[in-house]
């Protein structure tokens, strides 16, 4: 799993390098998770290869609202407030 804080977009060669990462461990696919976008490159290079997943900042958002509910954001909120202090 690769993990990118961006508001931008991720490029193809993020795609490639986590790939390459699936294919020296042996490991049967690998996941692209970002906070901004995937860009078209990282997109079909997905398509065409069934190892390859992503998630872009629109279905993170899904993601979390399914399996936490909407109110997500505002109990994160809360608990960094409550860590600062």
């Amino acid at each position: 799993m690769e993990c990118k804080q961006y508001s931008g977009t991720v490029e193809v060669d993020t795609a490639r390098a986590l790939l390459g990462v699936v294919a020296t461990e042996r490991a049967t696919s690998g996941v692209l998770v970002t906070t901004g976008k995937c860009s078209k490159g990282v997109r079909s290079l997905a398509e065409s290869d069934d190892r390859l997943d992503f998630v872009d900042g629109e279905k993170l958002g899904l993601l979390l609202n399914q399996h936490f509910g909407t109110e997500w954001r505002r109990r994160l909120i809360r608990l960094s407030t409550l860590k600062s202090n």
